[in-house]
Formats: structure tokens, sequence, C-alpha cells
């Protein structure tokens, strides 16, 4: 409770200037033995109030606001707490919904492969068929191919007379050179011995030997002379991965098979144009031309 009552304001205390005071009897106004203090300026037009509610009940007024503010907090946490956990909860049951779904959709697809369990395991024995010849055909070679390639190689009135063929497998490979030499890496070898005539041009026919697929390097033997008939020579030659022929491999059997159509594309074109220019001599020879004119019948400018 708050009362307006009018009042002058309270006088400033002295400094203690060591006047001894003396107070009245039964708290009777003070006494100051010595000079008066000075007059306290008199304040005109205010308004005076006094607070005469005791200091406890205003200190338990704050205490109260702040108890009421805390408690405003609480409910806010719990509403934010109760949302955050509803709004768990429907995620939790919208995903439990989508697993469940999902889980009937892999059983009904089960059921329908099991329908066909029979065609799945042809399938799977095929497979394993194909990889199996992969597996198995990876260090195979094309040796007839091999040899005619190797045939085109040798010089004229060259022939072969031995071969003998060295190669890995796929569970062991082939030994590799333990020669201090920078030799490259091999997959196989073959020794042969040539028979000629004539004493062959050796460097000519090593060279020779780079067109082989697989080709890595070669190393000639010894060279002797058959009782004046001619010279047999051997030679060693070993090759890398490039002269497996990998017929079971799919993408290397496309590779193939596009490198065949661009060698036929470019034959056709080369014979197209070889059959125009052989077509003059033709002409010339008393045949007809290409436009079915003999070389008797052409004609002058005026067509006579």
């Amino acid at each position: 409770m708050t009362l307006d009552l009018a009042t002058r304001p309270p006088e400033p205390q002295a400094p203690d200037d060591g006047r001894r005071s003396r107070r009245g009897l039964k708290g009777g106004p003070q006494i100051t033995l010595g000079r008066s203090r000075a007059a306290a300026p008199l304040v005109v037009g205010g308004q005076p109030r006094a607070n005469l509610l005791p200091p406890e009940i205003i200190l338990k007024r704050k205490q109260l606001k702040t108890r009421r503010a805390l408690r405003f907090g609480v409910v806010l946490v719990a509403i934010g707490t109760a949302a955050a956990c509803v709004g768990t909860f429907g995620v939790s049951t919208a995903a439990q919904v989508q697993l469940q779904l999902t889980q009937d959709a892999q059983n009904q697809v089960v059921l329908e492969q099991a329908k066909y369990q029979d065609v799945r395991d042809v399938q799977l024995t095929i497979d394993t068929i194909k990889a199996g010849q992969q597996v198995g055909a990876s260090t195979e070679i094309n040796w007839r191919d091999f040899i005619v390639e190797l045939q085109q190689t040798l010089p004229a009135g060259v022939i072969l007379r031995t071969v003998k063929v060295e190669g890995g497998t796929p569970m062991e490979a082939f030994l590799q050179s333990d020669a201090p030499l920078l030799q490259g890496n091999r997959v196989g070898s073959i020794s042969f011995s040539a028979f000629s005539a004539t004493l062959p041009d050796i460097p000519a026919w090593l060279r020779g030997l780079t067109k082989v697929p697989g080709y890595v390097d070669a190393i000639p033997g010894s060279v002797t002379e058959d009782e004046g008939a001619g010279y047999s020579v051997e030679v060693l030659m070993h090759f890398n991965e490039g002269a497996f022929s990998l017929r079971f491999d799919p993408e290397h059997m496309a590779e193939v098979a596009a490198q065949q159509a661009a060698a036929a594309r470019s034959d056709g074109t080369i014979k197209s144009m070889v059959a125009a220019t052989d077509s003059a001599p033709d002409a010339a020879d008393g045949e007809a031309g290409p436009d079915g004119t003999q070389p008797d019948s052409a004609t002058d400018g005026e067509g006579n």
C-alpha cells in the first residue's frame, strides 16, 4: 500500500566533525553542541512519495515474477518436447510402413522368382560354363595361325623343318628368365629350325619376326651346313599375351570382328580401284571396255 503524504525532504547528514552530541530522552531529537548545521535546501514543487511496504513484501513480489517466468519457460520446453516426440513418432511410423511395403514387394518378387527356378539354374550353369571357358582358354594360342604368321616372315627359299613350343597354363605360369639382362615378360617360347639352300640373312630374318603377334625377342642359334645341300638355322623366339587367341572373351572377339570388318572395307576399296585401272589395258588389247565399246570403234569429235 502506498500513501502520498506532504513531507519535507530528509536533511542531509553532516559529516562527523568530532563534536559530541547528546540524544534526547526516549528517542527525542538529537541535540548537537557547537555551531549549528547549515540549512538544507528546500525542494519546492516536487511530488513526495513514500513506500510504506516492508522490504520483504517487495522481494517476495520480485521472486513471484521470477517463478512465473520460470514456469512459463518450463511450459514452453514441455510443449516443444511434446511436439518433437509427436513428429519423431510420425516419421518412425511412416518409415515402418514404407519398410513393410518394401518387404512385401520383396517377398512377392521372391515368390515370382521361385516359379522360374529351373530357368535360373540353367542361366547359372551357362554363366559357370562361360567363366570356365574364359579361365581354361585364357592361355590358348591358335597355333595354326601362329605358324602361318611365322612362315610369312621367313626369307624367300627358307622352309620350316621342326617346331617346338613351350608355354604356361592357367594353373602354372611360364618360367621367366633369371638372366641379369633386361628381358621382357614372356608367356611362352617357340624354338624352330629352318632350312635354306643359301646362307640366309639372319639380321633381316630376325627383324621380320617382329611382325609375329606377341613377339618379345628372338635369339639366333647355330647355323650348320647339311653336306653341301643347304644350311640349317636354329632360332628361339619368346612371345607374350599378344599371342593368345582369347576366343571366349567377348570384348576381344568384338575388337577382332571390328578389325576384320575394317580390313574388309579397305580391301573392297582397293579392289575397285585396281579394277578401274586394269580396264584400260584390257581395252587396248582389243577387248571391250567398261562401256562395251571396242577400241576400233572410237569416233572422232563429229561422230564419224
